[in-house]
């Protein structure tokens, strides 16, 4: 009895160890480059409460998420939160918190990592200021440097006019291969198309904000000036724009032919540039083309890499009263 008990608990434990491995088999497998999301935020309930008195802290405690594809390094994000009359709530810094380390999606972690931070402010005496309540609208703001990566397979073909029967594996009309509008980043390559010509082949690449945010340039200047409380602030030489960090065919770098690129940046076109930045969506167009085709037609991977700073924001409404 003891041994038919024994061969049925190893049956059981083959069973569950097969279909682990199948779920971690079909896990890795999935594309973990998708959605339009970057840094996601999120307020705890009642944290703060809807109504609280004055005599209370307030504590504002933030969930962050990041639910796309890049890691955030220490140092590269902060959270920051104004919208508050600083004469009637103190103890919130100007110069924010920053975002440690924080993991972004990959094969092995589908997920993405996630964060807490707590916003601790003390209300004054509203009683002794003759104010009754005080309802602020608090405005959580996030700054972080993020990257966009895409890599569809295009077809390659410097023959495409030929009126001879030689069998081809794609030509320029061919759809893309592993191509998503989406690849896991608020900003993404929503549109490649191939124009094939003879001995070259040239590429018309879409890039568009589809995230709620807005786009800036990519440095640590930039970052600081994303700070709702910095003098100046983002103005618009520095918003609507991505750095153009690579572009190959395979191992053949063509970034140096894209066009039209400012010192390396593309300009994303924007209906309006609000100087808040609140759900400021636009597209830009470049152009790019490999040379010197020599080869029958074949298809390649083209590698899109992109880098920008990102600016995000939610709110909450909150009434203090005080003590009666």
């Amino acid at each position: 009895m003891k041994k038919k008990t024994f061969i049925i608990l190893i049956c059981i434990l083959i069973l569950i160890i097969s279909c682990s491995s199948q779920r971690s088999s079909n896990q890795k497998n999935e594309d973990f480059r998708r959605g339009s999301s970057g840094l996601v935020m999120r307020l705890i309930d009642n944290a703060p409460p809807a109504r609280q008195y004055d005599e209370e802290p307030l504590n504002v405690l933030v969930e962050v998420h990041n639910a796309g594809a890049t890691d955030i390094v220490d140092g590269s994000g902060k959270l920051y939160l104004s919208g508050f009359d600083p004469s009637l709530i103190t103890g919130i810094s100007t110069a924010g918190k920053r975002i440690g380390d924080l993991e972004g999606k990959d094969f092995d972690f589908l997920d993405g990592g996630f964060d807490f931070f707590n916003f601790q402010g003390n209300v004054r005496d509203l009683r002794q200021r003759n104010i009754e309540r005080y309802e602020p609208t608090l405005l959580v703001t996030s700054c972080y440097e993020y990257e966009t990566i895409a890599n569809p397979e295009v077809c390659i073909d410097g023959d495409p006019y030929t009126i001879n029967y030689q069998q081809k594996v794609c030509s320029g009309t061919s759809p893309l291969g592993n191509f998503r509008s989406d690849q896991g980043a608020p900003v993404a390559v929503t549109k490649v198309r191939v124009e094939p010509a003879p001995r070259k082949t040239r590429f018309e690449i879409n890039v568009e904000n589809i995230g709620k945010g807005l786009a800036f340039q990519p440095d640590l200047s930039f970052l600081e000036k994303c700070n709702p409380y910095d003098d100046d602030g983002l103005d618009f030489d520095d918003i609507n724009l991505v750095r153009v960090e690579e572009v190959k065919v395979g191992n053949v770098d063509i970034k140096s032919t894209c066009k039209p690129l400012e010192n390396g940046l593309l300009r994303i076109k924007s209906d309006r540039t609000s100087k808040t930045g609140a759900a400021v969506r636009g597209s830009g167009i470049m152009r790019c083309e490999l040379t010197n085709i020599n080869e029958p037609a074949f298809s390649s991977p083209l590698r899109i890499k992109l880098t920008y700073g990102y600016r995000d924001s939610i709110q909450k409404k909150v009434e203090l009263i005080q003590v009666p």
